[in-house]
């Protein structure tokens, strides 16, 4: 399990382990809200959440924030996909919802 990737390009990095550890899956965390994207930038240990993706969440408004955030996971997951057996979601405090949706979206890949 890789730690969680908040940018598309990030979504292949763990690729050159593959061969010794053949069954990684990437970790998917879904932003809510632009105040969610600087938490864990700035709280968690070893955790980056880009400038470019802090800078999108902050660019919306509540209500458009979530939709930014799944449009995000979704192009995360699919990347992930391409390279790895699967991902792993974790869910955005209480956001269940979310969750059950982008798992349907990676079963549908």
């Amino acid at each position: 399990m890789t730690a969680s990737a908040f940018r598309v390009g990030e979504a292949h990095r763990p690729r050159p382990f593959s061969r010794e550890i053949p069954r990684i899956v990437t970790g998917v965390w879904p932003l809510m809200s632009a105040r969610q994207a600087e938490f864990p930038h700035h709280e968690v240990p070893g955790t980056i959440v880009p400038d470019e993706v802090r800078a999108e969440m902050a660019s919306v408004d509540e209500a458009g924030a979530r939709a930014q955030g799944v449009r995000l996971a979704e192009k995360i997951i699919a990347a992930a996909l391409k390279y790895f057996p699967g991902v792993y979601l974790i869910t955005p405090f209480l956001h269940y919802e979310t969750t059950s949706e982008l798992a349907r979206f990676a079963r549908r890949l």
